[in-house]
C-alpha cells in the first residue's frame, strides 16, 4: 500500500532508487512493522483459514480440499525456510486453530 500511494499520489516510481532500501527494511528499522510473520505467510495463512473454513460447511468438496493440502505444504515449506534463515523464532508451528488470532482480516 505505501508503494501505491507513493506512485500514484507523489509520482515516485520506486523507492529503492532513492533510498537505496526497500520500504520493509526502512520500516524495520524504524520500529514500525505491526505483523511478526513475514508478509507471504501472512497472506498464505489467511487464505488457508479462509479455506478451511470453507471447508467446515463444504465437506464434499474435494476439489477445494487438494487445494488446502497443497496450500498448507507451502506453508509448512515457507515455515522450514523461515526458520533456517532466522526470520521466525525456532519453536513456531503452524496450528490453524492458534493462527486465527494471530493473523487477522
Amino acid at each position: 500500500m505505501i508503494g501505491l500511494i507513493l506512485r500514484d499520489s507523489y509520482g515516485i516510481p520506486l523507492v529503492k532508487t532513492i533510498t537505496s532500501k526497500k520500504i520493509t527494511q526502512i520500516l524495520k528499522e524504524n520500529n514500525l512493522i505491526i505483523n511478526p510473520l513475514p508478509e507471504d505467510l501472512t497472506n498464505l495463512i489467511r487464505r488457508a483459514l479462509h479455506l478451511r473454513t470453507h471447508m467446515e460447511q463444504h465437506k464434499k468438496d474435494f476439489h477445494n480440499k487438494r487445494n488446502l493440502q497443497n496450500m498448507e505444504s507451502k506453508i509448512y515449506r515457507i515455515v522450514k525456510y523461515y526458520k533456517r534463515t532466522g526470520v521466525l523464532a525456532k519453536e513456531f508451528r503452524y496450528k490453524p486453530e492458534l493462527m486465527k488470532g494471530l493473523v487477522s482480516r
